[in-house]
């Protein structure tokens, strides 16, 4: 798959971002909102500012057709965007507890069949290509995902959404190896690392001891910075952010060069739903810029903990996002 050599990776600003995976309902016991990680990083890119292209599909169906209406709202490109009647539109029922979410996928929906369309190839050259993985679990779409990611010549930022049953370990090697970018949370890090037989993976346990958000921010980190090391070396990854909860987030970058900042509070929790979709679009939208990893983690985390501050992933409020991209333009 195409790689990139140096360390971070940016793209030019007149660039597009590509954005490929699922895009479904979340389904809460008392309401239904648009997500999917791909569908939830687009939003949040054209929300702050920028003009992703969408490669999913929907059903045609009612759900469908709502897909298609919010995206025309908000200004999303749908030109990528498949209409299959023979496949419903996907949905995720979710149940919280405590504020953090359980998930059961639908299977077999349009998601687990996307295909290339002529748009894609209209729009190039794309300034990166993002991707996830849950909808890899569709052989339809694996092809079509780690196609384009084989002839597209721009870096490919990959996000981790371990979600069982629907990961195979076989995939470890093809979603990893060259990545410009790869995010992932704590214990996506660790199963991974497992995945790849990395015999460090087995010292470290894939949460964070209930006292490991205090004292020394290296100390805090130690387990779990080395292991990002190691992953990152066999992969020839050349950039991993890594969320973690309660620790903040972290970047491992090349020649073992390491930056962590302190999660975000956030003024008022309603759930974490989209956390890590938020995280990666702010990423994302800082690689045009000339922002060091720091800044990136810093501006990121802030943006993932506003998002935990309203009911499910995504805003519908321009002012939302303008109000994020005031704050770090100061």
């Amino acid at each position: 798959m195409a790689g990139t050599s140096s360390c971070i990776v940016s793209f030019s600003s007149t660039l597009r971002p590509l954005i490929a995976g699922e895009v479904l309902f979340d389904c809460f016991p008392d309401r239904r909102v648009l997500g999917g990680a791909p569908f939830n990083v687009a939003w949040n890119l054209r929300g702050l500012g920028s003009h992703p292209l969408m490669v999913s599909a929907v059903g045609q169906d009612e759900a469908g057709e709502e897909v298609i209406e919010a995206m025309r709202r908000w200004g999303l490109d749908g030109s990528a965007l498949q209409v299959l009647p023979d496949h419903t539109t996907g949905r995720v029922d979710i149940e919280l507890s405590g504020g953090e979410p359980s998930y059961r996928f639908w299977d077999d929906v349009a998601y687990d069949h996307i295909r290339v369309t002529d748009a894609v190839e209209a729009g190039s050259p794309w300034g990166i290509f993002y991707h996830g993985s849950l909808a890899l679990r569709g052989e339809e779409s694996r092809r079509t995902i780690f196609g384009l990611a084989d002839r597209l010549d721009c870096p490919r930022f990959v996000d981790i959404n371990l979600r069982p049953p629907h990961f195979d370990p076989d995939w470890t090697e093809p979603i990893l190896r060259n990545a410009g970018h790869v995010k992932l949370n704590l214990a996506e890090l660790v199963e991974l690392a497992e995945n790849a037989g990395l015999a460090s993976a087995e010292t470290v346990t894939a949460a964070p001891a209930d006292d490991a958000a205090e004292g020394d921010e290296t100390l805090r980190w130690q387990p779990y910075r080395g292991l990002a090391e190691e992953l990152r070396e066999r992969f020839e990854i050349n950039n991993l952010w890594i969320t973690a909860g309660k620790l903040g987030a972290a970047w491992s970058g090349g020649d073992a060069k390491w930056e962590a900042v302190p999660v975000t509070p956030v003024p008022q929790m309603l759930d974490t739903v989209g956390a890590g979709d938020a995280f990666a679009a702010k990423i994302i939208r800082g690689l045009s810029t000339e922002k060091s990893p720091r800044e990136l983690l810093r501006e990121a985390a802030a943006f993932a903990a506003r998002v935990c501050g309203i009911r499910g992933a995504i805003s519908v409020d321009p002012d939302f996002y303008a109000q994020t991209e005031n704050r770090h333009d100061r």
